[in-house]
């Protein structure tokens, strides 16, 4: 989770800079799987018991399936 959008003015703020987490796979050899933005529904599906994945479509839903996929493909390489 890198990227804070916030919810009453839209301001994006990059948390480790705006290519940190992938300047922090590359010094480290690591590939970057996703990027699931900060958000406050992720704790609020969460506190409800319903996975985001499950509660809603549109980005995080998207990162999650995006990462999920990846993992996928390297368990069967």
């Amino acid at each position: 989770m890198s990227v804070f959008t916030c919810p009453n003015c839209s301001h994006t703020t990059h948390i480790f800079g705006s290519e940190g987490v992938s300047r922090e796979c590359r010094k480290h050899g690591l590939e970057l799987l996703g990027d699931v933005p900060l958000d406050a529904s992720i704790c609020e599906d969460a506190d409800r018991g319903k996975p985001t994945v499950v509660a809603r479509d549109g980005p995080l839903t998207d990162a999650y399936n995006g990462i999920a996929r990846k993992v996928i493909g390297k368990l069967w390489e």
